[in-house]
C-alpha cells in the first residue's frame, strides 16, 4: 500500500548461475536430468548420450565450441520440441566447430594415452605426426 493505494510490484528476480564451464554444465544436465526423467523415465539413454556428446566435443576442441553448440542445440530442441538428444545435429556443430582448433592431446583427459611405437600395424593415431613433429621411429 502507498498513499492508500494498492500498488504491484514483480518479486525479485533470482540470480541465474552462468555456466562457464565443462563442471557446472555437468552438474546442471543432472539435475535437468533428474528432474525431467523423474517423469520421462524413457529419456534417462538420450540424455546420457547427449552428456558424452557435450563432453567429447569439449575434449575435442580448444575453446567453448562444446558451450555453444549446447546453447544452439537447447534452443532448436525447444524450438522444434525435439524429444531424443542422442544424436549429433550435424548442422549445427559444423557451424560451431568451424574455425575451432582441436585440443592437444597431450593432457591427461585425452583417450589417447601414448603416442604410437611407429608400428604401421598401430591403431593409435600419431599426434605429433598431425602436429608435424613426429617422435616416433
Amino acid at each position: 500500500m502507498l498513499d492508500w493505494r494498492l500498488v504491484l510490484t514483480s518479486p525479485p528476480k533470482k540470480h541465474r548461475r552462468r555456466i562457464h564451464d565443462i563442471s557446472t554444465w555437468t552438474e546442471a544436465l543432472v539435475v535437468f536430468s533428474l528432474l525431467l526423467t523423474s517423469s520421462f523415465p524413457h529419456r534417462w539413454k538420450d540424455l546420457m548420450l547427449y552428456k558424452l556428446l557435450i563432453l567429447r566435443i569439449h575434449h575435442q576442441f580448444s575453446g567453448r565450441v562444446w558451450l555453444t553448440y549446447d546453447k544452439a542445440f537447447c534452443e532448436h530442441a525447444a524450438a522444434t520440441r525435439l524429444v531424443d538428444w542422442s544424436a549429433m545435429n550435424a548442422q549445427l556443430f559444423n557451424f560451431h566447430a568451424a574455425g575451432a582448433s582441436l585440443c592437444s592431446y597431450n593432457s591427461g583427459l585425452s583417450t589417447y594415452s601414448s603416442e604410437p611405437s611407429g608400428s604401421s600395424s598401430s591403431s593409435i593415431p600419431c599426434m605429433s605426426w598431425n602436429k608435424g613433429r613426429c617422435s616416433a621411429p
